[in-house]
């Protein structure tokens, strides 16, 4: 079972039982509800109605004005005066206003006979409530069925108790098991929901220097962008370099001594999550800021899986990092330098690069150049690569460098995860955003 399937079955099993839970507290701690029913027939004036099974009249011609009254009697149940007796004995829950939660009245179609169901918690209070309401409602209908006229002793029609509650029963509404196997449901639809809409976040594009900080767990270096008039992505590039398209740089190298202030990183892997070419421009202009600002900078290409800064740097192929690892070239040999700046280019890739990153004679070379410069830059490229991390776990902390809204939430955060898992310090994050779409960068370049 692959790890993404496993994850939606724990948290299916998880909302199931948050769901039984939930349903398990609220039966223990409400009560159970309890209903009585009374029933009221409407007579017309030549006596009873006679009533069959279904609550229908069988004498049609008394019938006729007694069902036209079923509908008002109905209405009348919430009125003021008749809830008035239930509300003075029982509180204001049976206001007339609150009434029509607990008190419910109906018939059929057709028919004279009036169905009042009352719910409570207390299975002898509802009793009481349900006989007490048909009693006020047979009153207060008397009174407005008496007649007007003079001698006329009997109303046009009359409304009586045909049967009254005798004891209370559970409500129909009360379905414990029905309620627990939704909780579940409802439950693990929940915990789904939510895995769902993590999933949509983790996928999501980083686009705010805050998010990405608080994914890879360092400080916000900063947030700027990169134009086609950057040092190094100028096109027909011609060596000269103004000071306002070094600025975001400048104020990133002072973003650093904070960093240093902490702890000392003096040997500083520049990468990104997965590599386009972002951290490479990155570099090449910090490193030129830098040593415009006093500071000697190395730039060390250990990005082994396809690095630009051969051609960001304009230096041909030629010896590098791979050949002084393996004592083919001195590092005096393969060091170049263009514009005051140092660098060590990553030379030809050889079928064991991560071992050759990964062995003590690059942490060493590392050590030795620190003693020689002021600062250390090294390109790693992509972090989830395993050149990347390899390479980076050398260093005395890395600068994650995010494009805007081409970096995935999920990407930032296993690449935390995985520098983390190394022991690898994570100096910052850098968010950058490019006039044009980052993966355009090696069309900028040439």
């Amino acid at each position: 079972m692959s790890t993404r399937v496993w994850r939606y079955v724990v948290g299916l099993a998880v909302g199931a039982l948050i769901g039984l839970g939930c349903s398990i507290v609220v039966s223990l701690v409400t009560s159970p509800a309890f209903s009585a029913t009374a029933l009221l027939v409407v007579s017309g004036s030549t006596g009873p109605v006679s009533i069959d099974a279904s609550g229908r009249s069988t004498d049609l011609q008394s019938s006729l004005l007694a069902r036209q009254r079923v509908r008002t009697y109905e209405e009348l149940v919430f009125t003021d005066r008749v809830m008035k007796p239930i509300r003075d004995k029982y509180g204001s829950e049976f206001d007339s206003s609150r009434a029509e939660g607990k008190v419910y009245v109906s018939s059929e179609p057709g028919a004279t006979v009036i169905r009042i169901e009352v719910l409570d918690r207390s299975p002898e209070r509802v009793v009481e409530v349900v006989n007490e309401l048909a009693r006020s409602l047979v009153s207060v209908s008397s009174e407005l069925e008496r007649p007007v006229a003079v001698g006329d002793e009997s109303p046009a029609v009359s409304l009586s108790v045909f049967s009254a509650a005798g004891r209370a029963s559970p409500s129909e509404t009360e379905h414990p098991i029905l309620d627990i196997a939704l909780s579940v449901t409802i439950g693990a639809i929940l915990g789904y929901l939510a895995l769902s809409l993590a999933d949509l976040n983790e996928g999501a594009a980083v686009r705010s220097g805050r998010i990405a900080s608080s994914l890879a767990g360092g400080p916000d270096l900063g947030h700027f962008r990169l134009t086609s008039s950057g040092a190094w992505l100028r096109p027909n590039w011609n060596g000269a370099v103004t000071d306002w398209s070094l600025e975001p740089y400048r104020k990133l190298g002072i973003a650093m001594r904070f960093v240093d202030i902490v702890e000392p990183c003096k040997i500083m892997a520049v990468a990104t999550p997965v590599e386009r070419g972002v951290s490479s421009v990155i570099i090449a202009d910090l490193a030129l800021a830098l040593t415009r600002s006093g500071s000697r900078v190395l730039v060390v290409d250990a990005d082994l899986n396809g690095s630009i800064l051969t051609d960001l740097l304009g230096v041909s192929d030629q010896p590098g990092l791979t050949a002084v690892l393996a004592g083919q070239c001195t590092v005096e040999g393969a060091v170049v330098s263009r514009l005051g700046v140092d660098f060590l280019p990553g030379g030809r890739v050889p079928p064991s690069a991560v071992e050759l990153l990964g062995s003590r004679r690059m942490g060493a070379l590392l050590e030795l150049l620190a003693n020689e410069y002021d600062r250390v830059l090294v390109a790693c490229g992509g972090l989830l690569y395993s050149t990347g991390s390899v390479a980076a776990a050398w260093t005395d902390g890395v600068m994650i460098v995010c494009a805007f809204g081409d970096v995935r939430a999920r990407d930032l955060r296993l690449t935390a995860a995985r520098l983390e898992l190394a022991s690898v310090r994570i100096a910052g994050t850098v968010l950058v955003e490019f006039e044009s779409s980052p993966r355009s960068i090696y069309s900028l370049i040439k």
